[in-house]
């Protein structure tokens, strides 16, 4: 039979008061009660931890050997109880969080310290990687969250939608459409056009729109990043469309983003977690600080 701790407490308690009665008493219990626990913790170690005098008890070897560990075990389980949840507050242990190449670049930044501020003893951990390896990741449980946008097609996978961000032109300072105060949907056909490589949801995404308007885009080049793209779109070599975020975080003289006008394309932003996981209050503080952030790019 293993020990439990209200058998070390009584223990403790009768080594210290050198009484089983006084033990009791100090634990609030019936002088049996810990007679028949310190019973079956001797029985337990196959020792005895005390000598039964005329007037009261002593520890034997045993008992003085047991006696600083089992104030240790108790000293730990109290120490638990009275701070679990202060360390659930601060997210003690190690969470990683994850987020697509077209988000990590432009929410990490701001989103990582605050989240190491309000979370001071929690090892962070961050990754960036496409939605298909964060999607087999989260399987595996070797990440935490992932900050993606949806479709996901996956029923193991939980979404928590925090934001719907919208999607803008980007052409460079001397296109004749950087003068315009709004973007139009036929402006995006016939010209050149810098698109995401197909690994990317965004590219689908921006795929999907631009078939629901008829409008089938001329692409001359695909980028993986979008730091390439907007380098491209600068110099003259094509249009783009590009998150919000990206355009907040990346200003620049050389090109002009525009909104558009009507029925603009939007990407939803979402906390992906896998079912089986428990809810954790990191998790949904990330959701909050990451629908402010996003709001705050809408706003700007």
């Amino acid at each position: 039979m293993p020990m439990d701790i209200q058998q070390l407490r009584y223990f403790v308690a009768a080594a210290e008061t050198g009484s089983i009665t006084r033990a009791a008493a100090r634990c609030r219990v019936a002088q049996p009660s810990v007679s028949q626990q310190i019973a079956r913790l001797e029985a337990t170690l196959n020792h005895p931890l005390f000598d039964r005098l005329p007037r009261g008890i002593a520890l034997t070897d045993a008992g003085k050997a047991l006696l600083p560990r089992a104030k240790r075990i108790l000293s730990e389980y109290d120490d638990a109880l009275l701070h679990f949840e202060d360390d659930l507050d601060q997210g003690v242990g190690r969470f990683t969080i994850a987020a697509i190449p077209t988000i990590a670049p432009y929410l990490f930044p701001k989103l990582l310290p605050m989240l190491a501020r309000d979370f001071p003893r929690a090892q962070l951990t961050a990754i960036e990687d496409t939605t298909e390896n964060l999607i087999a990741q989260l399987h595996d449980h070797t990440i935490d969250a992932a900050i993606l946008s949806p479709p996901i097609d996956d029923p193991a996978i939980k979404l928590r939608t925090v934001a719907s961000e919208p999607l803008l032109l980007s052409v460079s300072a001397d296109h004749p459409l950087a003068h315009r105060p709004r973007a139009a949907v036929p402006d995006l056909r016939s010209e050149p056009t810098i698109a995401l490589s197909e690994a990317h949801c965004l590219a689908h995404q921006i795929t999907g729109f631009c078939a629901s308007k008829r409008v089938a885009p001329n692409i001359v080049c695909r980028t993986t990043h979008l730091a390439t793209t907007l380098a491209l779109v600068e110099q003259g070599l094509g249009i783009a469309l590009i998150p919000l975020m990206a355009a907040r975080a990346t200003p620049s003289t050389k090109r002009s983003d525009l909104h558009f006008a009507r029925t603009p394309p939007t990407r939803d932003i979402a906390i992906a977690t896998h079912k089986s996981s428990s809810p954790s209050r990191i998790t949904d503080h990330l959701a909050d600080l990451t629908k402010q952030l996003c709001e705050r790019h809408d706003q700007n």
